[in-house]
């Protein structure tokens, strides 16, 4: 009855239990964030299978892993919260000590993965070897590299750091020497590209840190302690069931995981990260804090840590009393079940009490006899754990180091005992497996020529001595290992023990007999070398050692040399040259074919070229270099040079287009970037084109026939026409001849763009049609004057004699004007031919064509609309002003009648720089800042015919009547004599363009006097008048005597000469042409001033200015006063009056 009652008790709570606990594990998982220190690999294994297995889901958690991406920092993604978790190695320390308060939870790795690795044929195989070379590290890590090698007294100026790429082809082709990783990939990868490497671990050098440490923020503890305790169990969960599955987790990964390693790659991972993690000897994740603050110390001695640092707070402590809420909450609902059925079970009570006192006392022994066994229990684990711990690092050192190690027994008489333990080092050297080796002794593996030595030193052994000696293994196959052992005596248990540890020196041998018979080789090549060799200390260039060809060469004996350095003999002329050499040696190490100039003992010089490499030489850091005397090499090389440089410059250089074709292709082999100008292709286009496809205008056959006929006579030149690219025409000669170029025959073609030439001779012939013309335009306009002054002047006499009334009066006038129109017509011819007298001074042009354009205004009409666009800044120019409105007004008058319907006539002004491109394009003009005057109108424009012809004098496209065509030859040559030039731009229906160039000048411009009053024209004074036309000369004896003056009159030269002196006291004036028979005015002038300096005179000439330029008469360069014929009787009076009144 009563078991009946107990069971439905235990029955009904159940029952009420059960839908509490489902309650409970019914709740929402939480999210946390876990970030991984790389890509996902076999690396991270614990927590692949802690999401698998649904550890963290058992735990209430939904965990994301985050791969690791370039430049990203670990510990900042935690403490920042973007991750909640993370793994990182035990520069969490540094971290921390930076201010990111990170704690770890626990460590993975209990010996840390980080290696360097080299490519065995750099020859780097210890830190040393690091030394001026390039080392590839991660700038945010690398913490136990970075401390083996300050710990080694590698500082990092010694080393060349590389930011790390993570690309192992960095390494793999020479960027780097040194590349940082993990000893569970590295090298597999290298391994698999079949690539010979060797390994540097920190742990080889006292460096021995834990690795990849789970690490969470102070802040995730504080705020989350159950979840922090929750996803460690399940982390660590997961990692003992990944180490006993690997296989499993490998094919997870492969499968759910974007991996980038192989399945091979990850197997290797998995069996080297079992060595590091060590599962079967200590529990993974375990931590201890001395070994903590031994790491922490290291960093400390190094100077990375501060010496003050403390580890409170680093090191994970889970809390001790953790949140039992919901287990109180279900005991709670539990004892409440339990209540509503104590009712039931009072009468119970009685019949238990017995019962219970005894069950109590029961419990209470049996709790003081398991808090004695717990206790118990406790300490025992502690020291397993010790010893297990101390065995494990035991195990793993010995089996870590790459030198065989043995222990073995000794008895007192110094004979060894069978091995007692011997390591994986030595199995792989002697090729034995361990089992076998322990049933060996010592002399079972020495060479037996070498027991005798082995007995000796193990007496020594065993009086205590610690002994290093050299001796010979014979392994199983037989093969002799040449060892360096290194021994001492340890008591075990109270018998007397021998550590032995042996490295193979085979490699070192075979280096001592390379060392030796390379010595001799050296020995020998140092002292027969016919280049001089030398062996130096490397910081002061101090000589230890040189050879005879050394002595021949510098003329120093050895005895000279030794002891002092090359600067000291002055073998180096320049020391900034030495300083540079021995910069680069240092910083390569080696360098080869440096030259430099060697100065002998008898101050010759010669060209060498020296190549040195650091070497130890006798203790010391030296250099031993080579010198060679290249100046016979050099000379040719010169020689050679210039022949390829003269040769080169005239193929690249040459005005003309050069092609070497190959006759078989017709393609061009060679070819200097001339004819890429000419013909317009691009270098690719013209290299692989055939030259028959250019079009020819001189040939029916094209191309392929002249390379035929030029094949067949050996040179051809003829001169047509090329197609370029575009489709234009060019003008061109073309030589070709056939040369032999290394057996193989070619055709040498230069192509000559007489293009340029032909437009030149075209402008030439235009330029001396136009000279023509102003040749006889200059040479008609003297005669034409003369005629012209005697008409002006006799129908001014008949005008002032005339009464005004008289009805002939209007003939008078006629004839004046005729003849004022006449005399018009002559200074335009000798405008065109660039004769007529110039008063140049420097003007400013904008202010010369805003007084012209008030009287265009009127010129133009309403109907045309002018526009005139200034520089701001003045354009000073030497000219005549006058000479320049003309020009503007001829253009403005053109440009009025090519628009008899209206329009636009625009005046612009600007500055432009002419270079000598310009000058070769256009064919004229020359370098320099030019003044520019554009004229443009919206008239009907002009077809090329027409503007050929556009400047030619008399040529007019204007109505009878309604132009002379000299308007725009006028301009033409007045802007010619003032060294500018003029040019037109005019397509028909698009207007007309005139560009006008002038020189600046950088001068003030001058101001203008102000007129005076008018001179009187009437005199009494005696002039002697020398003219040698008869005409002329009657005519002005008569203007100069109707107004009072006293005349003599001379018919030429010679005869005003005669009358000078016969009158020379009462001539007061001399009134003389310039050219005339026997001499000229200027020499009567200065004959005249030789009994009157105080003469004065104005001389009178119908000749254009250049003539008297010309004939070198010097009146214009003596700046004496002269008049153009033709002349009005008023000017003429006016002049001489003028000349007359102005003081001596």
């Amino acid at each position: 009855m009563r078991a009946v009652l107990y069971t439905c008790l235990f029955v009904w709570s159940i029952l009420l239990i059960t839908p509490c606990i489902e309650a409970a594990n019914n709740q929402p998982l939480e999210t946390v964030v876990m970030q991984l220190k790389w890509r996902h690999q076999f690396q991270f294994a614990g927590y692949y299978a802690a999401i698998e297995k649904g550890y963290y889901r058992q735990a209430g958690l939904e965990v994301i892993l985050k791969e690791w991406k370039p430049g990203m920092i670990v510990a900042d993604e935690v403490v920042s919260g973007r991750a909640d978790f993370g793994v990182d190695m035990p520069v969490l320390l540094l971290e921390r000590q930076r201010g990111n308060p990170v704690v770890v939870l626990a460590a993975i790795f209990q010996h840390s993965p980080e290696v360097l690795v080299a490519k065995k044929d750099s020859g780097i195989v210890t830190p040393h070897d690091l030394l001026g070379r390039r080392v590839m590290l991660n700038p945010h890590g690398n913490s136990e590299i970075r401390a083996m090698l300050l710990n080694e007294a590698v500082r990092p100026e010694d080393i060349e750091i590389v930011d790390h790429t993570w690309n192992l082809n960095d390494l793999v082709q020479g960027k780097v020497d040194a590349f940082s990783g993990y000893v569970t990939d590295l090298p597999f990868l290298l391994g698999e590209q079949g690539i010979a490497y060797s390994v540097i671990r920190p742990v080889s050098y006292g460096i021995d840190f834990y690795g990849d440490c789970l690490f969470t923020s102070e802040k995730e503890i504080k705020d989350h302690p159950v979840r922090v305790r929750a996803f460690l169990e399940a982390s660590l969960r997961g990692w003992e069931y990944a180490m006993e599955h690997p296989k499993e987790i490998i094919e997870l990964i492969l499968t759910k995981y974007s991996t980038k390693r192989s399945r091979p790659a990850l197997h290797y991972e998995a069996d080297r990260m079992r060595e590091l993690i060590l599962p079967r000897f200590i529990e993974i994740g375990h931590m201890n804090p001395g070994r903590w603050k031994h790491i922490a110390d290291t960093f400390v001695n190094l100077g990375m840590l501060s010496p003050d640092y403390s580890l409170k707070g680093f090191l994970y402590k889970p809390d001790l009393n953790p949140d039992y809420t919901w287990v109180r909450w279900t005991v709670g609902v539990t004892v409440l079940a339990l209540l509503l059925v104590s009712a039931g079970a009072v009468f119970l009570f009685f019949l238990s009490r017995h019962l219970r006192n005894m069950v109590e006392q029961r419990t209470m022994d049996l709790s003081r006899i398991n808090r004695e066994l717990v206790s118990e229990i406790t300490k025992h684990k502690e020291t397993e754990e010790r010893l297990r711990a101390s065995e494990e690092r035991y195990r793993f050192f010995l089996n870590s180091a790459n030198d065989a190690i043995f222990i073995h027994g000794i008895d007192r008489a110094g004979l060894p005992s069978t091995f007692i333990e011997v390591n994986d080092g030595a199995a792989s050297l002697l090729g034995y497996r361990k089992e076998e080796l322990s049933n060996m002794s010592p002399f079972d593996i020495i060479l037996p020529e070498k027991h005798a030595a082995a007995e000796g030193y193990l007496v020594k052994i065993h009086l205590g001595e610690k002994y290093i000696t050299e001796s010979t293994f014979v392994a199983r196959d037989k093969k002799i290992i040449p060892v360096e052992i290194s021994m001492h005596a340890f008591e075990l248990h109270g018998k007397k023990m021998v550590l032995s540890i042996a490295r193979d020196i085979t490699e070192r041998k075979q280096r001592e007999q390379e060392l030796r018979s390379s010595e001799k080789k050296f020995e020998m090549a140092f002292s027969s070398s016919p280049d001089a060799i030398t062996i130096s200390t490397l910081h002061d260039g101090r000589l230890l050692e040189v050879n005879d060809a050394f002595e021949h060469k510098s003329g120093y004996s050895r005895e000279e040399s030794i002891g002092k350095s090359t600067l000291d003999l002055g073998l180096w002329i320049s020391p900034e040259q030495r300083n540079e050499f021995i910069m680069k040696l240092k910083k390569h190490g080696a360098i080869r074919d440096f030259e430099f100039d060697f100065k002998t003992k008898s101050g010759k010089f010669i060209q060498c070229l020296i190549s040195a490499e650091q070497i130890e030489f006798e203790g010391k850091r030296c250099i031993v270099s080579i010198t060679r005397d290249i100046s016979a090499r050099k000379r040719a090389e010169e020689k050679l040079q210039q022949a390829e440089m003269m040769y080169r410059t005239i193929f690249e250089q040459s005005s003309n287009a050069i092609i070497l074709i190959d006759p078989a292709t017709t393609m061009p082999v060679e070819f200097n970037d001339r004819i890429l100008q000419v013909l317009g292709y691009s270098h690719e286009e013209f290299s692989t084109m055939q030259l028959s496809a250019i079009d020819t205008v001189y040939s029916p056959g094209g191309i392929r026939e002249i390379i035929k006929k030029t094949l067949h006579e050996g040179r051809q030149e003829f001169e047509g026409k090329l197609k370029t690219k575009s489709g234009g025409l060019i003008d061109a000669i073309i030589s070709m001849r056939t040369i032999k170029i290394e057996d193989k025959l070619y055709l040498h073609t230069i192509v000559c763009d007489i293009t340029e030439q032909m437009r030149l001779q075209e402008q030439l012939r235009q330029a001396q049609k136009m000279e023509a013309v102003g040749q006889l335009a200059g040479g008609i306009a003297h005669d034409f004057n003369n005629i012209l002054t005697a008409i002006v002047g006799y129908g001014n006499i008949l005008q002032i004699k005339m009464e005004k009334d008289n009805p002939l009066s209007v003939y008078v006038d006629n004839i004046l004007f005729s003849a004022e129109k006449a005399a018009d017509l002559t200074h335009s011819l000798l405008a065109f031919s660039r004769k007529q007298v110039m008063e140049a001074r420097p003007v400013d042009l904008n202010e010369i064509i805003r007084t012209t354009g008030r009287l265009l205004h009127r010129l133009i009409g309403e109907d045309i609309e002018l526009r005139t666009i200034l520089n701001r800044e003045d354009m000073i120019v030497m000219a005549d002003g006058n000479q320049l409105e003309q020009v503007l007004m001829n253009l403005a008058t053109n440009a009025r009648d090519a628009m008899p319907c209206g329009g636009g006539l625009t005046i612009e002004t600007g500055v432009v720089e002419i270079d000598s491109e310009f000058v070769a394009t256009h064919g004229y003009g020359t370098p320099g800042e030019y003044a520019m005057i554009e004229v443009s109108d919206t008239g009907s424009g002009m077809d090329q015919e027409t503007k050929e012809k556009i400047f030619e004098p008399f040529f007019t496209t204007k109505g009878p009547g309604k132009g002379t065509g000299l308007g725009l030859s006028t301009a033409y040559g007045t802007i010619r004599q003032h060294n500018g030039f003029i040019h037109v731009y005019s397509e028909p229906g698009e207007g007309t363009v005139f560009r006008i160039h002038l020189p600046l000048v950088h001068i003030e411009v001058e101001k203008l006097k102000q007129a005076g009053t008018a001179i009187p024209k009437a005199g009494s004074e005696t002039i002697l008048l020398a003219e040698d036309d008869e005409t002329l000369r009657e005519l002005t004896a008569e203007v100069l005597a109707q107004v009072g003056y006293n005349i003599i009159v001379a018919k030429d030269g010679e005869d005003a000469v005669k009358r000078f002196h016969e009158n020379k006291e009462k001539i007061d004036f001399l009134l003389l042409d310039v050219i005339m028979p026997g001499n000229n005015g200027k020499e009567v002038y200065e004959e005249a001033k030789k009994d009157r300096p105080d003469i004065k005179a104005l001389f009178i000439s119908g000749y254009p200015g250049d003539v008297l330029y010309t004939k070198g008469i010097g009146i214009y360069e003596e700046k004496l006063n002269i008049i153009s014929k033709p002349a009005s009787p008023s000017t003429l009076l006016s002049k001489i009056r003028e000349i007359l009144d102005s003081p001596a």
